[in-house]
C-alpha cells in the first residue's frame, strides 16, 4: 500500500517536470511505469505462492501424503 502511494507520487512529480528541459523524462517514467507493474506482479506470484502452499498442506493432510 504505501510502496504504491510513494511510487505514485514519484510517477506524479516525473509528469510535473518539464519533458523538453529534461530529455530523460519520457525514459524515466516509462522506468516508473515498469517497475510498479513488476512489483504488482511480485506480490501476486506471492499470493498465489502462499494459496498454493496451504493447499498443498491441506492435501497431504487429507489424504496422509
Amino acid at each position: 500500500m504505501l510502496k504504491s502511494q510513494l511510487a505514485t507520487m514519484t510517477e506524479k512529480r516525473a509528469l510535473e517536470k518539464d519533458p523538453i528541459e529534461d530529455g530523460m523524462a519520457l525514459y524515466r517514467q516509462q522506468a516508473l511505469i515498469v517497475s510498479r507493474k513488476k512489483e504488482a506482479c511480485a506480490e501476486k506470484l506471492a499470493e498465489i505462492r502462499q494459496e498454493y502452499y496451504t493447499l498443498d498442506a491441506e492435501l497431504k493432510v487429507r489424504f496422509k501424503i
